[in-house]
């Protein structure tokens, strides 16, 4: 299988949620790293620099394999 690396943001927000954010999904992980060290200089994202997250992810994999409610 072939793996790639999300690279995520998230904060929480006033009203007590988190704001989550894909940035970009990446071949390597060095190549979300270097995305991240640029965005961390951006408004908004350098005021929560500990709010970054790469995960890796493999691709042509079920990653929901169970159903869910809606109540």
């Amino acid at each position: 299988m072939t793996e790639v690396y999300l690279l995520w943001h998230s904060h929480p927000t006033g009203s007590g949620e988190m704001n989550e954010k894909l940035i970009g999904v990446y071949q390597s992980e060095s190549a979300a790293e270097t995305t991240q060290k640029r965005f961390e200089k951006l408004p908004g994202f350098r005021d929560y620099r500990e709010g970054f997250e790469i995960v890796p992810y493999e691709v042509g994999k079920d990653h929901w394999e169970e159903g869910y409610f809606t109540e």
